[in-house]
């Protein structure tokens, strides 16, 4: 990035050093232009390292038990540790 962010200051075409460089023009662009980029959507954390602590030795005793979890099992855990705890999550969010 910094590389074709140079070669444009110094005179080359935006279109050019896209090609050359194997990047995204817009990407370049906002490179050179010195805007910042776009996080990615992130969920805000519902649960404290304690209690994801508590709920990933839940969901690793279980499956040492011999209970085969799916994704849809382990999400159903999370969401009732969380409705037992009393803490409070994103509004919008239901089993």
């Amino acid at each position: 990035m910094v590389a074709a962010a140079t070669a444009v200051q110094n005179g080359m075409s935006l279109n050019k050093a896209s090609v050359e460089y194997g990047m995204p023009r817009n990407t370049l662009h906002a490179g050179v232009n010195g805007e910042a980029s776009k996080k990615a959507y992130e969920k805000p954390c519902v649960l404290s390292a304690a209690n994801e602590k508590a709920l990933v030795e839940r969901t690793i005793h279980l499956q040492r038990l011999g209970f085969g979890l799916t994704i849809t099992d382990v999400r159903r855990l999370a969401f009732d540790f969380v409705q037992k705890n009393n803490i409070q999550i994103v509004p919008g969010v239901s089993r």
